[in-house]
């Protein structure tokens, strides 16, 4: 290495890292050519994708959005800077990827009682490998973050859009079961529910207060967006 090559390096590591990745892709690519590099069974490429976003959901938790660098995630999955941009093509297209990856209210199955459907506020979409806290760490700065004009702004709208659709979807389910009836139309009850939950535990995760016994309280609010009728199941 010459001596303008070591400067390059010292001074802007990430740069430079990436530089010798896309070398390297260039040299996988040639290589696979002739048959010189095996194939990664998809297995294997979608638990190793994972363990870098699990990663990044770490980093996140404790450091923030802006501060978590691709040395940082590198470092916390084990990995090597190559093996990310494998993935992702630069920071910004990871730190999307796991907001909508880890982002909760997305999906899943339909609660059949409104005790179900307040447990489901609160499911891991996927496994983290963090406690409570940091996992609800992490998504708040990851929102925080998405308030600013870039990438990850329009995964939050996209998110958000699809979050106030699967919440009506399943307000809309318990009543044509016959399981509750709301005081407010549904789309609304969705997007106040919503706000509600982040707002809270934001609030929550800022002063230090026990996560449970605010969710618990989270949970009883609730019960102010419902009528039930008679025969409803109890909680």
């Amino acid at each position: 290495m010459n001596d303008r090559s070591f400067f390059i390096c010292k001074e802007n590591p990430e740069s430079t890292d990436k530089r010798m990745v896309d070398l390297f892709l260039e040299f996988r690519g040639g290589a696979r050519h002739f048959g010189a590099m095996p194939k990664r069974d998809a297995a294997h490429m979608e638990a190793q994708r994972l363990r870098i976003m699990q990663a990044a959901l770490r980093c996140i938790a404790e450091k923030g959005v802006e501060r978590t660098s691709i040395g940082d995630i590198r470092t916390a999955a084990g990995l090597s800077t190559g093996a990310i941009y494998v993935h992702f093509k630069d920071k910004d297209e990871l730190v999307s990827a796991v907001l909508a990856h880890f982002t909760p209210r997305l999906g899943g199955p339909s609660p059949s009682s409104w005790l179900e459907f307040k447990a489901y506020l609160f499911d891991e979409v996927s496994p983290t490998g963090l406690a409570k806290t940091d996992q609800i760490r992490a998504l708040l700065n990851l929102q925080a973050d998405a308030m600013t004009a870039g990438p990850l702004q329009a995964t939050m709208t996209e998110m958000m859009a699809r979050s106030a659709a699967n919440l009506t979807d399943k307000l809309q389910g318990l009543v044509e079961s016959g399981e509750i009836a709301l005081r407010y139309p549904i789309e609304d009850s969705a997007r106040i529910i919503s706000g509600l939950v982040n707002g809270v535990l934001w609030q929550a995760i800022t002063a230090g207060r026990p996560l449970e016994q605010e969710i618990a309280m989270i949970k009883a609010a609730l019960d102010a967006f419902v009528q039930r009728p008679p025969g409803a199941s109890a909680d």
